[in-house]
């Protein structure tokens, strides 16, 4: 996993409503997010698990072949602070030449432009990690007319995996089953095809053997302990055998909707 040292620090609007902080860092540029409600006032007190979602779910992505932005463990010190909390932060390279796809989109309406096979993971991907938060802004496509077919875009955010960012371990032990139920179905509005959501299950599901490594890599540089990374791990591995099951239920929502 790459680790940065911030060297400074700044807030500014990105186009979108909400300012972002970018963090200069090993000659490159971050966009990092502060993780929302840190000490879990609204949660009961649970910690913001957002680093390490993003963390492991970036890991993850990498191995199966689903891309994202380069990414690193950002390291925020006094002398760099100005307003971000100082210590540990998700950030992923800023990347001036994509934009994220416009709320209210379907990506099916011009699955011509993508490799299908790439949607159907993503899909896949998301059932697995059970995230409901998958918006058409999280998805990053290139920001001209010119590039070459098909599509190659990234995913971003994963700050709600394990169906949140304040999960504990009796919370994914008890959510260990279900579809993710997206805040966004339409979205996926228009998948269809059974070939391709089971291959790409498939595809996730033999990542298994790989999940305790990296779950045990990202916790120790985002405070997850022990009794939380066992329950981690077991709501991997009870996804990823019934991975095909809950994709195919994806795929008939998306149907539906």
């Amino acid at each position: 996993m790459k680790h940065v040292i911030a060297s400074n620090v700044r807030r500014a609007h990105l186009g979108g409503t909400q300012p972002k902080w970018f963090v200069d860092a090993d000659n490159k540029v971050y966009v990092v997010k502060a993780p929302a409600d840190p000490a879990g006032a609204a949660h009961g007190g649970t910690n913001s698990k957002e680093l390490f979602n993003e963390l492991f779910a970036c890991a993850l992505a990498d191995r199966i072949g689903l891309r994202v932005p380069e990414h690193a463990l950002v390291e925020i010190s006094d002398n760099a602070n100005a307003g971000l909390p100082r210590g540990r932060h998700f950030g992923s390279v800023f990347l001036a030449d994509y934009r994220p796809l416009p709320d209210g989109s379907h990506i099916v309406s011009t699955l011509d432009d993508y490799d299908a096979r790439d949607l159907y993971l993503l899909l896949a991907f998301d059932e697995l990690l059970r995230n409901p938060d998958r918006k058409a802004g999280d998805i990053l496509v290139p920001d001209s007319a010119n590039v070459s077919r098909p599509v190659k875009f990234l995913a971003i955010d994963h700050a709600n995996a394990f169906t949140g960012s304040h999960w504990d371990a009796a919370h994914v032990a008890a959510n260990r089953t279900g579809n993710s139920g997206y805040n966004d179905p339409w979205l996926f509005w228009g998948l269809s095809n059974t070939k391709l959501a089971m291959q790409a299950a498939e595809r996730v599901s033999k990542s298994s053997s790989e999940f305790a490594a990296i779950v045990a890599d990202v916790a120790a540089c985002s405070g997850v302990d022990a009794a939380e990374q066992r329950a981690i791990a077991d709501f991997l591995k009870a996804r990823a055998h019934n991975l095909e099951r809950w994709t195919l239920k994806a795929l008939e929502i998306a149907r539906k909707d």
